[in-house]
């Protein structure tokens, strides 16, 4: 409502917030953006034109939010993060503090990212593979004795 953008000079009049939304007067909303439920924004984080923060989502203080972002609900963004322009970040997943998503980016659901690690857009796929080297080297094994 009004109140809110009354105590939030950095909140664009064009930005949907949503009412039950908590937005630390210190950041930045840009025209388009939309703030859903319970989502939390903390001091001095900036969400870009047009970035989508889903339900109870957390945006660490100092975080940056690319234009056309899409953080789905229930996501952690830690504190100093940049998350890159038209990045989709899927439900339920943290982002560690300082780490970087690069631009276009798609981040699978309930993943984790490191603090201070970088995700390229070509990367995502490698990114989530490191997690199973053993499931993965054994399925290769397992095809070149087929081929034996």
């Amino acid at each position: 409502g009004t109140m809110t953008r009354r105590h939030c000079p950095g909140v664009s009049p064009q930005a949907r917030v949503h009412p039950s939304a908590t937005v630390d007067p210190t950041a930045r909303v840009e025209t388009g953006a939309t703030i859903g439920p319970r989502a939390v924004i903390q001091a001095h984080a900036h969400v870009g034109r047009d970035a989508r923060i889903g339900i109870a989502t957390f945006v660490g203080a100092g975080a940056f939010v690319g234009a056309a972002a899409v953080i789905r609900p229930g996501c952690q963004i830690g504190e100093g993060a940049v998350i890159g322009t038209g990045s989709d970040i899927g439900s339920t997943t943290r982002v560690g503090s300082g780490a970087r998503i690069a631009q276009g980016t798609t981040v699978d659901s309930l993943d984790h990212v490191a603090a201070h690690t970088q995700v390229n857009s070509t990367a995502t796929r490698r990114f989530k593979r490191t997690a199973v080297p053993g499931v993965l080297h054994a399925a290769e094994k397992l095809l070149s004795m087929d081929h034996g």
